[in-house]
């Protein structure tokens, strides 16, 4: 027979109620701590193999980005040096190129430790040219010798020659004119003696004479990245001769006086300065020329900016900044070595090749330095450095490193004005211009 249970009380009933929420609750607890133990598993536990293997590339790839975009970043500049080198190279090889660099010179310090000098020359030297890799000067002399000169040692060799002595081997004349080629492989000379002279540069001997001209031989200038020789003369006449071939080619004629001077404008133009007063650019292959005339007397040197502008020096005094499509100069400096109230006249202009850099000298006793504003069309005085006697010649490095000198006691035509404390010989005048060539 079954006992009854007793009837159980409200504290009873509330008390077996709470003992049921507690238990649910724990309950949740455990599931809680399941969940969180299972949340702190590894998931890389349950990777596939394939998920493991596309995990570690992207790891790689994120490894190795950063390294990759240096290397392209590098790649790029690298690329883009290049790209702007050959640029330069064609604009240069096209005579469009055209560097501002004069500007750089504004602080320079004509100091005299800017300035070195070289002798040999026992008289005057009339003439200089310089190799295109800057190593090698040449210059010819009063002396009828012609020179090399290692520029970073100044040691020299004398070629052969004497004056009144044909047999030497050499000038027996004064020489007027001295150019290098390109490749340095040939150096030609002219002179008094209405020859022009062609000189093995390696050997220093002589190699041939031409003969034609029929007075004194006043200028010379090689073809740029060839061997075509043009030469000018008293005689009026502007002369062709193939190196290589030891030839005469042609004449050109045109001037009324004396031809004093000549530069290359580009493979087939050149330019020439006379003592007629003007200045003519002859279109060789075309066998035509223009007439320039602006300067009141003689104009004894001229020289080009790049294919499209020249510079000259005349007698008078002036110097001329010129375009080939204007029969007049754009602008023109008067008195541009002036001495008190007397305008000695230049003697020669020098041009560093496709930049704005131009100098001038005379016998003044100072080499001046000019910024020419092509577009602008003017000339502007930016500096002066101290070198006593008559300019002769000047020649720059291409780099803008510096700029060789043919000093005299004489002009290189004549005995006019002597300049009797000037030391023979040539003076190199550092400039520091590689920086802003680049």
């Amino acid at each position: 027979m079954k006992r009854k249970q007793p009837p159980q009380n409200g504290a009873q009933k509330r008390h077996k109620q709470a003992e049921v929420e507690l238990s649910e609750s724990d309950v949740d607890l455990d599931d809680d701590v399941s969940v969180a133990s299972e949340e702190e598993e590894d998931p890389l536990d349950h990777e596939t193999p394939d998920e493991a293997r596309l995990r570690l590339a992207r790891q790689y790839l994120d490894t190795i980005k950063p390294q990759q975009s240096e290397v392209e970043e590098k790649e790029s500049l690298d690329h883009d040096v290049i790209a702007h080198r050959l640029q330069q190279d064609v604009l240069e090889s096209t005579g469009r190129m055209f560097r501002k660099v004069a500007a750089s010179l504004s602080a320079f310090h004509s100091a005299k430790a800017n300035v070195r000098s070289l002798r040999g020359h026992k008289l005057s030297p009339t003439c200089v040219a310089l190799t295109e890799d800057e190593s090698t000067a040449y210059s010819g002399g009063k002396d009828c010798c012609v020179i090399k000169w290692d520029i970073e040692t100044g040691q020299k060799v004398v070629f052969a020659g004497a004056r009144k002595q044909p047999e030497k081997g050499g000038h027996f004349e004064q020489v007027l004119c001295v150019s290098v080629s390109s490749d340095g492989r040939y150096v030609a000379s002219g002179g008094r003696d209405k020859l022009v002279r062609i000189w093995d540069a390696r050997t220093h001997t002589l190699v041939d004479s031409f003969r034609g001209h029929k007075d004194g031989v006043t200028g010379l200038a090689f073809q740029p990245g060839g061997h075509q020789l043009y030469s000018t003369s008293m005689d009026r006449a502007v002369k062709i001769w193939n190196v290589d071939e030891r030839a005469y080619v042609d004449s050109l004629f045109g001037h009324q006086s004396d031809i004093t001077a000549i530069d290359v404008l580009t493979k087939e133009r050149i330019v020439t300065s006379s003592r007629d007063r003007s200045v003519r650019i002859w279109k060789v292959t075309e066998d035509t020329q223009l007439l320039f005339k602006g300067h009141q007397q003689s104009i004894d040197c001229v020289k080009a900016v790049h294919q499209e502008h020249f510079v000259t020096g005349s007698q008078d005094g002036s110097i001329g900044l010129w375009h080939v499509t204007k029969k007049r100069p754009l602008c023109t400096v008067d008195s541009a070595h002036a001495a008190g109230s007397s305008a000695n006249w230049i003697s020669s202009v020098g041009v560093l090749k496709h930049t704005d850099l131009v100098a001038t000298g005379s016998c003044d006793g100072s080499l001046r330095l000019w910024q020419a504003d092509l577009q602008n069309k003017s000339i502007t005085a930016i500096a002066s450095v101290p070198v006593v006697g008559w300019i002769n010649g000047i020649e720059f490095a291409r780099s803008g490193r510096f700029a060789v000198l043919a000093v005299g006691q004489e002009h290189r035509f004549g005995r006019w004005v002597r300049v009797g404390e000037a030391r023979n010989g040539l003076c190199l005048v550092n400039l520091d211009l590689e920086r802003a060539m680049q």
